[in-house]
């Protein structure tokens, strides 16, 4: 079973905040692919010294168009998926491709975490409304 992860997002004038979530993720994923409506800022450019793959399409006004061209670009099952604003943890990043490695005998498709979003200054936000547990990592082929 291959370890292998893809990692996905969706950006629009996300220049800000790419390089620091980049930099976070890029030693943890095998290819970066970056879905982006159309930036008016330095997003594409900052995406061209990180990822895979960039590819352009027009806004939807919601994300889920997007993500299922992405899973159709990903080159690996295994998904990792992140808004701009947020991070991987220290510790999940330590220890991801382990988890992944126990997939099949633990018999699970996909893996929670918790949200930790940041402001503009890369502050962690205070506890409340994003502090949640949402699914950020799983298998496209046996996830719906």
């Amino acid at each position: 079973m291959s370890t292998k992860i893809s990692f996905i997002i969706f950006t629009r004038n996300s220049g800000k905040r790419l390089k620091l979530l980049s930099e976070n993720i890029k030693d943890v994923v095998d290819e970066i692919n970056v879905v982006d409506g159309f930036s008016s800022d330095d997003t594409v450019e900052i995406t061209k010294n990180y990822s895979t793959k960039v590819f352009q399409r027009k806004s939807w006004g919601h994300v889920e168009p997007d993500r299922m061209f992405a899973l159709k670009k990903a080159s690996y099952s295994w998904i990792l998926y992140l808004d701009d604003d947020e991070l991987l943890g220290e510790k999940l990043k330590s220890e991801l491709r382990g988890l992944i490695a126990m997939e099949e005998k633990m018999c699970y498709a996909a893996l929670s975490t918790i949200r930790i979003d940041y402001d503009r200054k890369y502050k962690q936000l205070a506890f409340g409304s994003f502090y949640n547990r949402q699914i950020r990592i799983y298998r496209k082929d046996r996830a719906i």
